[in-house]
């Protein structure tokens, strides 16, 4: 997911527009992460029990 349809996802969830401000890269600044989990779902059968828009919008609450 990315930090774009984090906002689109929570702008759902609250009803309401937000207008993300970009500021230029800092030192240290991650460019680029992806979580893949294929890997743990193969072989040892682990799935996610929770949908993140679910649990935002529970926490949001």
């Amino acid at each position: 997911m990315t930090i774009n349809q984090l906002v689109k996802s929570l702008q759902k969830i609250l009803k309401t527009v937000m207008a993300p401000q970009y500021q230029s890269s800092r030192e240290g600044d991650i460019y680029h992460s992806l979580a893949d989990i294929r890997k743990i779902s193969e072989q040892l059968g682990w799935y996610p029990k929770w949908d993140l828009a679910q649990c935002l919008s529970d926490w949001l609450r």
